[in-house]
């Protein structure tokens, strides 16, 4: 009795999430077993073993469970026994017949409300809705410009300017202030150990810059650490979790970066970072974790997900971005923690990295990216950092920069000033086709490489790393081939190399860049590529007799630039 009485469970139709929960895969409804089967004299139930995780031994073969033969004198009841236990089965069998009859009407004959699926969100206790998270955050942040030199007016300017230049309508929603805006010398107040906003930055407070920025219908976000200090030095959230995000959702807050300095030896991670194709700390010593060792135990999975919890109590949606540098193999815990989590340092406005910080570059931050993807998806996004386009790199690097942070559904964050925007810059930022690609509602893995290139497959390079990406969206299959050389070289997409083509037929290409199709081809298609610029691609199978398109002369470059 006491096995059979633990399958027996209240219906869920609706699974309780939050917004930092992975979604449930669908799966095969099963309902309750009826608790009338308890008396049969003989139940004999079958059923299929169905799992959304790895194959199990007996995975979609028959379980055949043999209920034991029971009467009421093997029960020893009395008469007010059988009495009772009659009026309990009547009971029951009452609210079995409505949930089953509810289970009909639902299937059959849908309401307005939709279920709960993967594109939707709900925190029951706090009565919100939100898909908020589930594809990567577009926006502006103010550290690449301004560093900690901020105040209200540039975000107010940054704000109106998104809206001017029609950046809002593509999805640039996030308005997000980055380290420097409290009072770096009262830090908190004695009573409340509320972060102090520096009144000189923002006359107005986070609150009143808050309210200006949602009255534009965009979105703001606001910097923490889960240290001591932040990496400016001003006060950080590490033992004020709940006050801090008690005191962003009060304030109006939608989003906040999250990130990892000052953090006191005692909470110091034992492995910080250990990623097996390099087998080092971040500090440099060849410190390798067991085999066994469960990265999500670590203080920085502890820390972060305080604060995560933290958000999860209040009652505004709040985005939760992660900025931990990829310390403690944050990939395998960081969907289960927030929508996004940093996996490398800082990024610069180089190509390969500078002298001092030699991985900070965007081929660097890309090759570290490559080793991630499997974990990416909706709800859960590798972020390579905030954009450096519009800083300091060549036209060319700037479209490949773009390109290969949005076919890696990394968050798309502008770091340059829009009000000093040049046209060529925001070109880039405004391309359509490369931003449905990042925001697609269908696909939420990345694109993925399927050649390296300069280099034999998976080879761990900074300086050269893989060049051929191919992925898919709603509007087609797409081929990404980018030159990591200093030289123009003719890039070709052989179709019996690319996952989805078929060297059989024929498709009509089409530049990403440019909006326009390229022409019919088969087999293969070949583009010149300038150094550091990347062709982007979409291929469709043409159909019989299709026209073919005017060709479009060129190489990847300048000349092949996308219209306002």
């Amino acid at each position: 009795m006491a096995s059979l009485l633990k399958t027996i469970r209240p219906p869920r139709l609706r699974p309780r999430l939050s917004a930092f929960s992975t979604p449930p895969t669908l799966r095969r409804p099963t309902a309750p077993l009826p608790l009338i089967h308890m008396l049969k004299p003989t139940v004999q139930i079958s059923q299929r073993a169905f799992s959304t995780q790895r194959p199990s031994p007996n995975h979609g073969q028959e379980i055949s469970h043999e209920m034991p033969k029971m009467s009421w004198k093997d029960l020893g009841a009395s008469r007010t026994v059988k009495i009772v236990v009659i009026i309990a089965l009547s009971i029951v069998g009452t609210m079995e017949t409505i949930f089953y009859v509810k289970l009909f009407m639902r299937k059959f004959f849908p309401s307005e409300e939709k279920p709960v699926e993967d594109g939707e969100l709900a925190i029951e206790d706090a009565k919100k809705s939100t898909t908020e998270g589930r594809l990567p955050a577009m926006g502006f942040n103010s550290w690449n410009c301004f560093n900690e030199h901020i105040n209200e007016e540039k975000f107010l300017t940054a704000a109106q300017q998104l809206v001017d230049l029609g950046l809002k309508d593509l999805g640039y929603t996030y308005v997000n202030i980055d380290d420097g805006w409290s009072d770096k010398d009262l830090w908190r107040d004695p009573e409340t150990k509320r972060i102090i906003v520096d009144t000189n930055k923002f006359p107005d407070g986070i609150s009143g810059l808050a309210d200006k920025v949602h009255e534009l219908g965009l979105k703001l976000g606001i910097y923490s650490d889960r240290g001591t200090k932040t990496c400016a030095s001003y006060p950080g959230s590490m033992d004020y979790e709940e006050i801090d995000a008690k005191t962003f959702a009060d304030w109006g807050v939608d989003y906040l970066k999250y990130d990892n300095c000052f953090i006191p030896d005692e909470e110091e991670d034992e492995y910080p970072w250990a990623p097996e194709w390099w087998n080092t700390t971040h500090d440099g010593n060849k410190i390798h974790a067991p085999e066994s060792y469960d990265f999500s135990t670590s203080h920085s999975a502890q820390r972060y997900r305080t604060m995560r919890d933290a958000l999860k109590r209040q009652d505004r949606i709040i985005q939760f971005g992660m900025c931990n540098w990829g310390h403690a193999h944050v990939e395998k815990w960081g969907n289960e923690t927030a929508q996004s989590w940093r996996i490398w340092g800082d990024i610069l406005p180089q190509w390969t990295g500078h002298k001092d910080h030699i991985a900070w570059g965007v081929m660097p931050i890309l090759n570290h990216a490559l080793f991630h993807l499997s974990q990416t998806n909706f709800w859960g996004h590798a972020d390579m950092d905030m954009l450096e386009v519009g800083n300091g790199l060549t036209p060319a690097e700037d479209r490949s920069h773009f390109a290969l942070w949005a076919i890696l559904k990394s968050p798309l964050l502008i770091g340059t000033p829009l009000d000093k925007i040049s046209p060529e810059t925001l070109a880039v930022f405004k391309n359509k086709e490369l931003i449905a690609f990042n925001q697609d509602e269908s696909f939420g893995v990345p694109a993925w490489p399927y050649k390296w290139g300069v280099n034999a497959d998976w080879t761990w390079n900074q300086t050269h790393p893989a060049e051929y990406y191919s992925g898919n969206s709603t509007a087609g299959l797409h081929v990404f081939m980018l030159n990591t050389l200093e030289e123009t070289v003719t890039k070709t997409a052989v179709f019996d190399e690319v996952p989805g083509l078929d060297s059989t037929k024929k498709y009509i290409v089409h530049d990403m860049w440019s909006g326009e199709d390229i022409g019919i081809y088969e087999k293969e298609f070949s583009i010149p590529v300038e150094s550091h610029d990347i062709a982007a691609l979409r291929f469709n199978e043409a159909s019989e007799g299709a026209e073919e398109p005017l060709k479009v002369q060129g190489s990847r470059g300048k000349n092949l630039q996308q219209p306002l």
